[in-house]
């Protein structure tokens, strides 16, 4: 008689697929909310209409604070060249 005292593949397969669903679904609802800001955070990006629920809208606000910047410094840069 042949007695295997370890696990069937099939076994770890069902334990694995198990494991990733539970993991799916803790990193679905643990990271529910994208801007993860708390929400005097959030009522202050509001005021500067900053829309939370959608991280791209943040990282586009980001992005356009970004250009805006550049854009100034190229002017300063140009009238500092032009005054040299």
């Amino acid at each position: 008689m042949n007695k295997n005292k370890g696990f069937a593949l099939v076994e770890m397969l069902v334990a694995l697929v198990i494991i990733m669903l539970l993991a799916y679904l803790y990193m679905k609802f643990a990271f529910k909310d994208a801007a993860g800001v708390s929400p005097e955070t959030r009522k202050a990006l509001a005021e500067n209409g900053i829309k939370t629920n959608r991280p791209d809208s943040i990282v586009q606000h980001a992005q356009e604070t970004v250009d805006k910047f550049n854009k100034v410094t190229e002017k300063t840069q140009k009238q500092y060249d032009e005054n040299k």
